[in-house]
């Protein structure tokens, strides 16, 4: 079965910002060196965006993110004096982490869809979207991942940015912590009323549950 556009382009977000912190990071990481990597990026960023709202007719936070991240960040190296765009050099992990925190955290605040609604809606039918428990799943594991980000944050900024702190560290937390969790909490979530859907495992499928009916999964 081919891949949905929904997914390669879920995947392809990444591409910027894993562009720019290869560039950035090669050999000593100069400021002429952030230059090109947060032009680079942000020119990817752009045509990524672009993708999203010609195929998919919206865009997603992670790429509203990584625009907006790239794009300060050009201005910042560009504008500001040496030794404040220099900052940017050394702590740009660190940032990123912080804004990843931050787009995971505020959206559902002001009333927007939870941060991992663009991917559970990838996995589940549309008939449970509206459901309290498809919601309600999602805020939790949103809140959890602002946890998992902001904790990275805190690891690389302590770290100073070295790669044991900012790169090997995050990724066991995500990995160790992060991905598991999100596995097994729906289907741990305490069970729905007679009648509703539950979201148990996004990844796995859906069970229905109703009046004296017995659970049967619903592939995604």
């Amino acid at each position: 079965m081919k891949p949905k556009p929904n997914t390669i382009l879920f995947i392809t977000s990444f591409i910027p910002v894993v562009v720019f912190k290869v560039v950035a990071r090669v050999g000593d990481a100069t400021l002429a060196q952030a230059k090109v990597a947060t032009v680079v990026g942000l020119i990817l960023a752009g045509i990524q965006f672009a993708l999203s709202k010609k195929f998919l007719k919206h865009t997603t936070y992670l790429e509203k993110a990584f625009l907006g991240f790239l794009g300060v960040g050009t201005a910042w190296v560009y504008l500001a004096p040496t030794h404040l765009s220099s900052l940017l050099v050394d702590h740009s992990t660190t940032l990123l982490y912080f804004v990843l925190f931050l787009t995971t955290l505020i959206p559902q605040i002001f009333g927007y869809d939870p941060f991992t609604y663009a991917i559970a809606k990838q996995m589940a039918p549309e008939r449970v979207w509206n459901t309290p428990q498809f919601r309600t799943i999602n805020l939790h594991l949103t809140y959890f991942w602002s946890i998992i980000f902001f904790a990275n944050f805190i690891s690389s900024g302590l770290g100073h940015g070295k790669p044991l702190f900012s790169i090997l560290i995050p990724l066991l937390i995500v990995f160790g912590i992060g991905l598991p969790v999100v596995k097994l909490y729906p289907s741990k979530y305490p069970p729905a009323k007679p009648g509703a859907l539950r979201l148990l495992a996004p990844q796995r499928g859906l069970i229905a549950i109703g009046q004296n009916q017995k659970p049967r999964t619903i592939h995604c």
